[in-house]
């Protein structure tokens, strides 16, 4: 007897919390509390914060592929350049080894070749002058002779005709000097070497050469560019023919 006592009510023991789940009922849901002006107002106020946030990423982002694309045109830009210095052909790509958008009329303005330099204004400066003048010379009695000496500069690379107008034009201007030894140079260290020791250190940058001598009649112009002598035509009148020259009879 106490053993069915004790089997029933270890039954009781399992099957009444099983009921008590069945029967349970599902809990009420809780309303939702009516929203209210403060809240609202909270939303928004996050919905702002939340849409700023992002126009300011936003900014940064097309301000950093702005700031990269303005690089690479300033890269590009440079590369172009480079290659135009090159000379008439800078591109050594083959056809057809990059896609290139108009890649004809871009190898044609290319591949011309770059506008010649304007050349650089002709000027001349004196160095070193020295000399006598005629006048100075008269007063001083017969036998004495007048003097011009001058280092002259021109701007290296000078044209030919530029330098033979400014001997010409020198030659005439000291015409009146009983001797003249002026002396071209187209570099400013080579004319001041000259200037100071009167030896040509540097005859390469020599140009030019005025040298008249009345005791031994000479009165010459000589160009001096690379490696050749050229004389100039001075200008001055021919000397007179002596007189028995010119009553010599006929020559049979």
């Amino acid at each position: 007897m106490p053993r069915i006592l004790m089997a029933g009510a270890l039954l009781l023991g399992v099957l009444l919390p099983v009921a008590a789940e069945e029967g349970e009922a599902p809990p009420a849901e809780v309303p939702a509390e009516p929203a209210t002006l403060e809240s609202v107002q909270a939303e928004v106020a996050a919905l702002r914060t939340e849409m700023r946030e992002l126009q300011e990423t936003l900014n940064l982002l097309v301000n950093q592929m702005m700031r990269d694309l303005e690089a690479e045109n300033t890269q590009l830009r440079g590369e172009i350049q480079r290659l135009y210095q090159r000379g008439p052909s800078p591109m050594d790509l083959e056809g057809g080894f990059v896609p290139r958008p108009g890649a004809e009329l871009f190898d044609e303005v290319m591949n011309e070749p770059p506008p010649p330099l304007a050349p650089a204004e002709f000027t001349w400066n004196v160095v070193k002058e020295w000399g006598r003048e005629p006048e100075v010379a008269a007063r001083l009695g017969e036998g004495v002779s007048s003097l011009k000496g001058m280092v002259v500069v021109v701007p290296e690379g000078a044209a030919s005709e530029d330098i033979e107008n400014l001997g010409r034009e020198l030659h005439e201007q000291y015409n009146t000097y009983d001797n003249l030894n002026i002396e071209v140079y187209d570099n400013q260290e080579a004319a001041e070497s000259y200037a100071e020791t009167q030896v040509s250190s540097d005859p390469a940058h020599r140009v030019l050469s005025i040298s008249k001598h009345r005791g031994t009649g000479r009165d010459k112009i000589l160009l001096l560019q690379g490696g050749q002598v050229t004389e100039l035509e001075t200008g001055a009148p021919a000397p007179e023919a002596p007189a028995e020259a010119a009553e010599a009879p006929a020559a049979p």
